[in-house]
């Protein structure tokens, strides 16, 4: 997970969050915004739609394949080479080689691509929780703005059909709701339909740890801290190893002003953590505390 981006997404619709949450929790989940459409604004006027970011991915490809091995570009022109004349039973088959290829290449941007054109043509459930997962990994580490717009576009799009495929499994529903969050960009309707689905989660099961994790991580940024603590220290409770969970309780403490506790689990989640840039990152937080 990269956290910096996170943050700064999450950053953008933390006012929005805090009104939103602030005004529906103390309310049975039950009876939250009942009888209003998903996305709906609450005076009644269509919601803002956001741009689904363009980028000709087609293009892109090609570019990136004068920078890979030898090898790899001439295997990649073959697999092309054999799409022209294929039919749509070898088109899945041939995407799936293409985002092999690109995978031993380490380019998952291009493999997410061509994980979504396996289930684009061959659309199961299993193809696309596959395009679904490597996409959002792409989204994760993406550096470029445009291309994590359009990814996390495509995220969306991806985890929606996973869900008609299973629309009643809450991990599936906890994934959608954070890629409509995350993917929200100017239009609000889509953290308030992530939230309502993640609350929907917690409502059917509330020992759900993504569920309530995501809902403590966004109650940091929106710095709704007396709702963000409890919530959190249940993740940590339901889940005793959970890095993230960890590290955004220290977050809050840390905002609350709560030195003491922001350092005893800021280093309790430096403790679980195995990567060494996680740990430095964590140092560096405690240092400036």
């Amino acid at each position: 997970m990269n956290r910096n981006q996170l943050f700064v997404t999450l950053a953008c619709i933390a006012l929005l969050v805090g009104l939103y949450l602030g005004g529906t929790r103390h309310l049975p989940p039950d009876q939250q915004n009942a009888g209003a459409m998903p996305g709906a604004n609450r005076d009644g006027a269509a919601p803002v739609q956001a741009p689904t970011p363009t980028i000709d991915m087609p293009q892109l490809v090609q570019t990136l394949k004068n920078k890979v091995p030898a090898d790899s570009k001439e295997r990649i022109n073959a697999l092309e080479e054999q799409l022209k004349n294929a039919d749509k039973t070898q088109q899945a088959k041939l995407y799936n080689q293409l985002a092999n290829e690109w995978d031993k290449a380490r380019y998952v941007e291009i493999v997410a691509y061509f994980s979504q054109k396996v289930a684009q043509t061959d659309s199961t459930k299993e193809n696309w929780q596959k395009a679904a997962d490597k996409i959002a990994i792409a989204s994760a580490i993406s550096n470029d703005s445009t291309l994590r717009g359009y990814l996390l576009s495509s995220m969306v799009s991806a985890y929606e059909h996973v869900q008609a495929f299973e629309p009643q499994n809450l991990e599936t529903q906890v994934k959608l709701a954070t890629a409509y969050i995350e993917g929200a960009g100017p239009d609000p309707s889509q953290v308030m339909k992530g939230v309502m689905m993640l609350r929907e989660v917690v409502h059917k099961d509330t020992t759900n740890v993504n569920a309530n994790l995501v809902l403590g991580r966004m109650a940091v940024v929106s710095n709704q801290l007396d709702k963000a603590i409890p919530r959190l220290q249940y993740v940590i409770q339901l889940d005793p190893s959970n890095i993230d969970a960890y590290y955004y309780l220290g977050e809050a403490y840390a905002k609350k002003g709560d030195k003491d506790n922001a350092i005893k689990t800021l280093k309790k989640c430096k403790s679980l953590t195995k990567s060494t840039t996680f740990a430095r990152e964590i140092d560096d937080i405690i240092n400036n505390l």
